[in-house]
């Protein structure tokens, strides 16, 4: 067979395939889970993060023309929205939006999860926690390394609030940062991702970027997470501050997740990061 056509979606749209097509061999990565909001601690309080959004799936497909027909519909899903900081009162962050279910024909590509709204404490608890972003989903299967988010807690390591790699696809959005007592934690840094090798020779080779595409980590006294990496990367979580809790940095497109909002201590929390978009590539052979 011959190459007729190659394309890549950024954007949704109708595709007419081009006369003589037959097959069609592409790749979809999901929009990426947007970051969860902020607590808001009382002062000198213990309050977590938001969570960093899930890094979405990373699909290959092969589907006939035939199953189709000549115009395949393309949707392109959106980054999940970052959830709101607490404001006003002490209390818990928003829960963020999953990324939009994508489109090419036949197919359909779920997005990556939304990060959970960062906790208080209470007398009976030993900090406040933003859960883990919960896996993205892949044709309904689940893979355990698949595009977490960052662990919000406010009694973890930092080494917790950094984005998880994302398993073909990309990287969970880091968490915010949290308070301890008079304790002022910094935010994760967005995970790396990862991507194929060269796509257009080649399936079955990945290669893990080890530095550069995640987002940029907040700082201890109040600074917004970085914004994802080039492509896939995670958003970088918000710090916590006496000020405001730090916004989460965004995902990059295609597909990683929305850093975590930070704890305002007596201060309002940071808003989470929105998800990077999803992308769809094609080619097409007769």
């Amino acid at each position: 067979m011959r190459l007729l056509d190659t394309q890549t979606f950024s954007s949704s749209t109708s595709y007419v395939f081009p006369s003589g097509a037959k097959i069609v061999i592409g790749k979809a990565i999901g929009a990426g889970g947007g970051g969860g909001g902020g607590a808001r601690a009382a002062a000198a309080g213990t309050a977590g993060s938001g969570a960093g959004g899930g890094g979405a799936p990373y699909e290959l497909f092969t589907v006939t023309v035939a199953e189709i027909g000549g115009t395949a519909t393309v949707t392109i899903g959106a980054g999940g929205s970052g959830g709101a900081g607490r404001t006003s009162t002490a209390g818990g962050g928003s829960n963020a939006d999953a990324g939009g279910t994508s489109r090419f024909g036949t197919l359909y590509f779920l997005g990556g999860r939304g990060g959970e709204g960062g906790k208080t404490a209470t007398s009976t608890t030993a900090g406040g926690q933003g859960y883990v972003s919960n896996i993205g989903f892949v044709m309904g299967t689940t893979a355990s390394s698949l595009g977490k988010g960052g662990i919000g807690t406010s009694n973890t390591t930092s080494a917790n609030r950094v984005g998880r790699v994302g398993w073909r696809g990309g990287a969970g959005g880091g968490s915010g940062g949290s308070s301890q007592g008079a304790t002022l934690n910094a935010g994760g840094a967005g995970g790396n991702y990862v991507e194929d090798g060269s796509w257009a020779t080649d399936f079955n080779t990945w290669d893990t970027i080890a530095t550069g595409g995640g987002g940029a980590a907040g700082t201890a006294s109040g600074g917004n997470g970085g914004a994802g990496g080039t492509s896939q990367g995670g958003g970088g979580g918000g710090a916590s501050s006496t000020t405001a809790g730090g916004a989460g940095g965004a995902g990059g497109a295609a597909g990683g997740g929305g850093g975590g909002g930070g704890t305002g201590q007596n201060q309002n929390g940071g808003n989470g990061g929105t998800g990077g978009d999803a992308q769809i590539v094609i080619r097409v052979y007769g």
